[in-house]
């Protein structure tokens, strides 16, 4: 991590607070990323299936 640019005690505790948050929050952007993919992936199947009438 870079040099924590806020001071003392409260700066650090800030500063380990938003590194977790942006860490999770690039784990939910993963997440819907696949499910996104995954969904696509249904959708596309559906519409290249030949419809029975």
């Amino acid at each position: 991590m870079r040099r924590n640019h806020l001071k003392g005690r409260d700066g650090d505790r800030i500063n380990a607070v938003l590194a977790a948050a942006g860490y999770n929050f690039s784990l939910l952007r993963r997440w819907f990323a696949e499910l996104f993919s995954a969904l696509l992936w249904i959708l596309c199947r559906r519409l290249s299936q030949p419809h029975l009438a």
